[in-house]
């Protein structure tokens, strides 16, 4: 979103995540898909059965469903920290980790570790 700087193509992307296929791209609407994942979005916590419901759909699931990640994009997109970004206004990047590699199996490793955590291998700390 911050490269493109337009919502459509990451709503459209989101629409198709959601199960719009290239045989009925031609009936997918963007704007459609923002207010169903607004309603949603109030719609979510109604009843304990949706609750539940809602629960046992996600709890494998390593990612949102694409729907509530539209919602999530659409609010951040009108919320002033999108608009803030935008004009250069965000928290300079703290310093960065260290590392250094294992000179036996040359994993890396946070400074200040004494030991390998793939090998085990005693490290050089400096």
């Amino acid at each position: 979103m911050l490269v493109m700087q337009d919502v459509r193509p990451c709503v459209t992307m989101l629409m198709k995540l959601a199960g719009g296929t290239k045989r009925h791209v031609e009936w997918l609407d963007a704007e459609q898909f923002l207010n169903q994942a607004r309603a949603y979005k109030e719609g979510l916590d109604q009843s304990m059965t949706d609750r539940f419901y809602r629960f046992m759909a996600t709890r494998t699931t390593t990612h949102p469903f694409p729907v509530e990640r539209a919602r999530a994009l659409d609010e951040w997109v009108t919320g002033p920290e999108y608009n803030n970004i935008l004009a250069g206004s965000y928290p300079a990047a703290g310093p960065m980790m260290k590392t250094n590699s294992c000179p036996t199996c040359k994993q890396t490793a946070e400074q200040g570790t004494k030991f390998c955590s793939g090998c085990g291998t005693p490290l050089v700390t400096h």
